[in-house]
């Protein structure tokens, strides 16, 4: 897999992996304190946040860092403000709701993170597997919302690839890397060794994936993929990992897992052999057609049995983000397309996240035209903003208001104080500090520089069909938690 995904770098032009062009959802995050929302984080432009209903807003990678390389997003705490955000470059916390991120401090300062398991009936209580290169890896817990940090003592000496929490005990838990996997049955606090398949298979550690620990039972059924060309085994144990027995073999990979409420039924995606399903809970898989060719990124949201996934849109996919509420029967898209974004993140004036994302776009089409933009905006994505008119004193002055680039929306009311997620144009949510300004910001540096934020040259290119195929898979194999 490493070296189909080097050939996909190799055959693909450099302006093509430019920072913004061609963005691709690699993973979706639910946050329990913004119920219905989903934040689908790309690989090259930063998270999108929103819900179908209401539309997707957009939070640029440069808030965060440039060229940042969102992994995932995780609440900490019961509050909606405090994020942990993995990303390539290390790992970031934002303690108003995205508007301004650093470094996380502590023992994981200097990590980058491959995965995060949140406790579902804990919010204080996160898990952080990380995978940085030449130091030890480990997982770290923490118990107080990300204040202090406490290793397992795993140690390993190269990088942690998969973090699985139980959904039906969630004090067990998962995790794979590259010396084997291991179990731990309080929480993440310590771990022991599991086996890494059947003995006759005699798989290495970096063909096994960790899929998925479903609903039902005590915690010990759990899922995890031997990844090989020529057949990739899916292999299923209920007593925590000590046996395995191999469910069904499929010609293609990666394979990506979700379980509906009960743990009875299982869908199982591929690339390009199709998708198979399981009424018994795992214990026997059939071929079954899906309406959507290609589809990723496939998970179920908490508390509910409606599935969401991620295709590519630049590879023949039909939209960004969909869901299922059939399981996987039938889609809707959730997010057609990157530019169809009801506006920017809401941030006041003086944040990171607008001074960072104020002059550029989300999405850009295969051509890397910033056209048919909403809300719109100026030619070239860099006319610099003109002061928000018709916002008063009080506790929302500053604040983004997500209407076109100098102009005010008709029916601008501010709302309510209290946070439910992405708003649509013209409303205001957080209380955000800051005045109205008095005149027009100073035009970006020669470059598209936003607010003295750096980001990454280049325009998207062309793309042979069989480079995209290939670059999708890696993209997808690379994020594997």
């Amino acid at each position: 897999m490493r070296a189909l995904a080097a050939l996909a770098l190799a055959l693909v032009p450099t302006l093509a992996l430019a920072h913004g062009g061609q963005p691709q959802v690699l993973r979706l995050d639910f946050a329990p304190q913004l119920p219905g929302q989903v934040f689908a984080s790309t690989d090259n432009q930063g998270p999108y946040i929103g819900e179908p209903a209401a539309g997707f807003r957009w939070l640029c990678e440069d808030a965060i860092a440039a060229n940042a390389g969102v992994r995932f997003v995780t609440p900490l705490g019961a509050g909606p403000t405090h994020w942990l955000v993995g990303t390539q470059d290390g790992l970031f916390e934002t303690r108003n709701r995205g508007c301004d991120f650093a470094h996380l401090a502590g023992p994981l300062a200097a990590q980058r993170a491959v995965a995060a398991s949140r406790h579902p009936a804990r919010p204080a209580e996160v898990l952080v597997a990380t995978d940085g290169f030449g130091q030890p890896n480990d997982v770290f817990r923490t118990t107080d919302g990300g204040e202090t940090w406490a290793a397992a003592g795993l140690a390993v000496p190269d990088r942690i690839t998969g973090l699985v929490r139980s959904e039906a005990n969630p004090a067990v838990v998962y995790v794979a890397h590259a010396l084997g996997a291991a179990r731990s049955d309080d929480g993440g606090q310590t771990f022991a060794p599991i086996k890494l398949g059947p003995a006759g298979l005699d798989v290495a550690p970096e063909e096994f994936v960790l899929l998925a620990a479903p609903p039902g039972g005590d915690g010990g059924r759990v899922f995890a993929a031997v990844e090989r060309i020529g057949g990739t085994h899916l292999l299923r144990s209920d007593d925590g990992g000590e046996s395995w027995t191999s469910a069904v073999v499929i010609d293609d990979l990666p394979l990506e897992l979700a379980f509906d409420g009960t743990g009875q039924r299982g869908l199982v995606i591929t690339p390009f052999a199709g998708a198979r399903r399981s009424e018994d809970g795992g214990l026997t898989w059939a071929a079954a057609p899906l309406p959507v060719e290609r589809l990723g990124c496939l998970t179920r949201e908490p508390g509910a049995d409606r599935l969401w996934g991620c295709t590519n849109v630049f590879f023949g996919g039909p939209w960004a983000v969909g869901f299922s509420d059939d399981f996987g029967r039938t889609w809707a898209p959730a997010l057609g397309r990157f530019q169809d974004v009801v506006g920017r993140w809401p941030c006041a004036r003086e944040s990171q996240g607008k001074a960072c994302c104020q002059h550029l776009c989300p999405g850009e089409g295969p051509g890397g035209s910033c056209d048919d933009q909403a809300p719109a905006v100026g030619e070239a994505c860099a006319d610099p903003l003109q002061p928000d008119a018709g916002v008063g004193p009080g506790p929302d002055a500053g604040l983004d208001r997500g209407v076109p680039d100098g102009a005010v929306a008709a029916d601008a009311q501010p709302l309510p104080a209290a946070d439910a997620g992405p708003v649509r144009d013209g409303e205001v949510r957080d209380g955000a500090a800051g005045a109205v300004d008095g005149a027009a910001p100073a035009a970006p540096p020669a470059g598209g520089d936003g607010g003295g934020c750096r980001h990454g040259p280049g325009t998207p290119g062309t793309l042979a069909p069989f480079a995209l195929a290939l670059l999708g898979i890696g993209r997808r194999r690379g994020r594997r938690r």
